[in-house]
Parts: structure tokens; sequence; C-alpha cells
């Protein structure tokens, strides 16, 4: 394409990156009605939600990371405890008031010091090279993934971090179970595909971790066999798909995945 063609796109794109924002925003306020299908879940996703915040914690904390930025608003409640205390210096951005409102509340009630601020993470207000980190959790597939990774790569400091809990939309079951659950998301998200992973790695040396395989099925078959989802069943499906996420052809048809990326130093 010429650089006149280009030139001419971009407010166009622009326009419609506003819009979807607007969309996502009002979403988040309104609410989601996701209750029914996180229960459905639950059983699915309890020792890789363990794994997955061990992981987290590790990558964050590994260099001594002080200036951290999450896009979200949430995940720091699950990651940072009395045994996991917050960076020095942690930033929380979200469309959403709502969202931003939950997060203040967790925040106050903990005694923790968190700047909250209401940002489109497509123009992050922050100046180059501001963080040590940057992550969140089932957050990038809301977004235009291009102009958003562009900003985090933009803001994260040579040899910073980026990591991601995203949903993948390679399987097709797992394609057809969100077409019959409109309800449980917004109409623009988009689950991670080939070319979505493309932009990541033009951007950082990227690793990923999958989860949640065999689990899915087992989990669903777990809830109705038994009350606590951490029962010997699930302990073997979890197992299992550690073994599976090993290979390279099966790995993105797990249900979600763990994205780390390093920028260049």
């Amino acid at each position: 394409m010429t650089s006149a063609f280009l030139d001419r796109r971009r407010p166009y794109e622009e326009v419609q990156r506003a819009a979807r924002v607007k969309r996502e925003q009002e979403s988040f306020d309104d609410g989601l009605q996701r209750a029914r299908y996180d229960d459905a879940l639950s059983h699915c996703q309890a020792y890789w939600h363990d794994a997955v915040l061990r992981l987290c914690r590790k990558t964050i904390l590994a260099d001594g990371a002080r200036d951290v930025l999450e896009i979200g608003s949430h995940g720091w409640a699950m990651l940072f405890d009395a045994a996991t205390p917050t960076p020095k210096n942690l930033h929380c951005i979200n469309i959403s008031q709502r969202e931003l409102e939950n997060g203040r509340e967790k925040a106050t009630s903990r005694n923790v010091n968190i700047t909250f601020r209401q940002m489109d993470a497509h123009a992050l207000d922050y100046e180059d090279n501001s963080f040590d980190v940057v992550f969140g959790f089932g957050i990038l597939h809301h977004l235009d993934y291009e102009a958003a990774l562009d900003e985090i790569h933009r803001v994260l400091r040579p040899g910073g971090k980026m990591i991601f809990n995203e949903p993948l939309d390679m399987n097709p079951v797992g394609r057809l179970v969100r077409r019959l659950t409109p309800e449980a998301r917004t109409i623009d998200e988009a689950p991670l595909r080939g070319k979505h992973l493309r932009l990541f790695h033009e951007r950082f040396d990227v690793s990923y971790y999958p989860q949640q395989f065999l689990s899915v099925p087992a989990g669903l078959l777990s809830r109705l066999l038994a009350k606590s989802p951490r029962n010997p069943f699930m302990r073997a499906a979890f197992a299992a798909d550690q073994v599976l996420a090993k290979a390279p052809g099966l790995r993105f048809w797990f249900r979600k995945t763990v994205i780390i990326g390093v920028k260049d130093g």
C-alpha cells in the first residue's frame, strides 16, 4: 500500500476504534452476564488458576520490578497478597468506570496503594519506557491488538516484559461454545488466532504457556459428580494437560494461554 493510501485510512481506523472502545465501555459498565458461564467452567480451571498465578508472580517479580502497569483493574487482587506484596509503583487502568470503582474498593479494603486511572489502552497516557512490566488478565482480546501492542511496547523499558492471560480461538469446539453463549461476551472481542499471534512476534520475544485442554471436558463432568474442583480426577486432567501443552501442534487448541513477551534491550 502507498503511504498516501495509509494516511487516508488512518482517520477511518481511528473512528472505528473509538466506536469499539465505546461499545466495550458500555458493556462493562452495564455488566456482562457471565455468572452461569463461569460457574459451568469452575472445575476446569481450579488447578490451572494456581499455576497461572505462580507463573505471573514469578515473571513480574523476577527482576525486582518496581514500576508495573495492569491493563485492567482486577488482576492485581489475585496476584498480590500478604505473601506477595504489590510492586512499589503499581498503576491500573480501565476504560470502564464501574470496573475501576470495583478495583478501588478492593484496594481500600486491603489498604494497598495503587494508582487507578480511566484510560484507553490504545492510547496510554504514559511516557516512553515508563514500566518494567505490563500485565493483564483476559483483556487484550477486547482491544485492537495492533494498536494496544504498539502502546505496550512503547511504555515498556528495554528488557521489560509483558504478560497476559488470554483465550485462544483455534479449537472448533471452543468456537462453537462462544457462539452459543453470546451473553457472556462483548460483540467486539476476538480471542487469539494465528493472525493475532504474529503481531506479538513482530514486537516481542514471545513464549507461550497453554492451559486447559483435557481439563475442559473433565471439568464439566467433575462439576456434576464432585463438590470440590480439587479432586483426583481434575488433578489427573491437569497433569495430562501439562504434558500435552508441550506438543507444538496441539498447544494452540487449548482454551487459554499465558503469553510472555520481552522487549528487546
